[in-house]
């Protein structure tokens, strides 16, 4: 989704966004919310509706692709580093991983 929003934002997709261009990580949010705590249920709500407004609104071509895009990576990396300290992976909570 982060792809096909990040491509669209920078006029390479032409015409509209496809159809159900956002179905799986509508579908792994959906997964988190299930399986994962209300944390990280939240959070990925926030990464998905983050990557839908990059995708959608940076198509108005305001200017705000850069602050759209910079909303989505801050959303997954909070994500991230959420599954990661409730899995316990040793450092979950330091900048050792990239996101």
């Amino acid at each position: 989704m982060a792809k096909i929003a990040d491509e669209h934002s920078n006029g390479k997709g032409s015409g509209p966004l496809p159809v159900g261009w956002d179905d799986q990580a509508l579908a792994d949010a959906n997964q988190l919310a299930i399986f994962g705590s209300a944390a990280v249920a939240l959070a990925s709500s926030g990464a998905y509706f983050a990557a839908l407004h990059w995708g959608t609104d940076a198509s108005l071509n305001d200017g705000r692709v850069e602050e759209l895009r910079e909303k989505y990576f801050n959303a997954e990396s909070k994500l991230l580093r959420l599954i990661r300290k409730e899995l316990r992976v040793p450092g979950a909570e330091s900048d050792l991983f990239p996101v």
